[in-house]
């Protein structure tokens, strides 16, 4: 309960009150609930006996009432379906709680502290309170995958390609029995990060267009961000590259020309109005690096006598 030396003290328009936690004599019981920070300020969560909310712990409603009309409602976007309506308070880290709220609530979160936005730091950041209560990381890449690049269809397609790549280099360069080995996996892995990062540039790109035409997608609805695409996207760069240099070092040529040619794409050839107004040839300058994926399979396959296939 909070008890203070007088009920209020005026000083230069402001009001200051001084509370303490434990109860001494002469000091005025004010029939409230709170606590103190560590910068010293007072924090009312309601009253000695308000009603509470009943969940995982007691929760004050007094609490959520000040939460609501204070921060009011984030919509935090979900792995699937509509996004949901969080109520975000703030309240003493050591306690971790998740109760109900009113019904039109559908979820009641308490944080150490509220984003604020850079520019004024008095209001709340909604876009960063709405990151920060997202499903978790690998869940929601697991979602994007699945819509974008689904890992089962793309895993089959991409070995199917270098493969028919790789024969066609035995049978042209070597010609004997074809003998699958380590290099075949390799050259599959880097191929397939190597389309990654071509449905990385692809996001970037189509950005804006798709926030129109596809509003439910998982990054148009904010369920990932490009920066965390990005990040996938450079790991997968760094990968390919590694890939390439152990193939030799004309996969490794390869793989460094293939990703020259994916950032002439994501600056849309620096004629991105140009390119817009000719969409077919736009189209074939894009599908011109499937060519030099077929190339990149062709160039990872060594002979036993250490030549490379060209």
């Amino acid at each position: 309960e909070v008890r203070t030396e007088h009920p209020a003290r005026a000083g230069r328009g402001l009001v200051e009150v001084r509370a303490q936690h434990a109860a001494q004599s002469g000091w005025l019981a004010t029939g409230d609930q709170g606590s103190l920070d560590d910068h010293g300020g007072l924090w009312l969560t309601g009253r000695k006996r308000a009603p509470q909310i009943q969940d995982a712990e007691a929760v004050e409603a007094a609490a959520v009432e000040l939460g609501a009309r204070s921060a009011g409602l984030t919509l935090v976007p979900q792995l699937n379906g509509p996004p949901e309506r969080v109520l975000a308070i703030v309240s003493d880290p050591s306690r971790a709680w998740n109760a109900e709220g009113p019904p039109a609530v559908d979820r009641v979160v308490r944080l150490q502290s509220l984003p604020l936005d850079t520019r004024h730091g008095s209001r709340v950041d909604r876009a960063a309170l709405a990151r920060r209560l997202r499903p978790d990381f690998a869940a929601r890449i697991r979602v994007y995958l699945a819509e974008r690049f689904p890992l089962p269809a793309n895993i089959t397609l991409i070995v199917s390609y270098f493969a028919a790549n790789a024969m066609l280099a035995h049978a042209v360069v070597y010609p004997g029995p074809i003998a699958p080995s380590l290099r075949w996996v390799a050259g599959a892995l880097a191929l397939l990060a190597m389309f990654f990062v071509l449905r990385v540039v692809d996001e970037h790109r189509d950005r804006e267009i798709d926030l129109k035409t596809h509003p439910d997608r998982a990054l148009s609805r904010g369920l990932v961000d490009l920066s965390e695409i990005r990040r996938l996207g450079w790991l997968a760069v760094g990968a390919q590259v590694l890939l390439s240099a152990w193939l030799g070092i004309a996969a490794l040529i390869a793989c460094l020309a293939i990703l020259a040619y994916d950032w002439l794409m994501a600056r849309e050839f620096f004629a991105p109005g140009w390119l817009r107004r000719h969409m077919l040839l736009g189209t074939v300058l894009q599908m011109l690096v499937m060519t030099a994926f077929g190339l990149f399979g062709v160039s990872g396959i060594k002979d036993t006598h250490g030549v490379h296939a060209s």
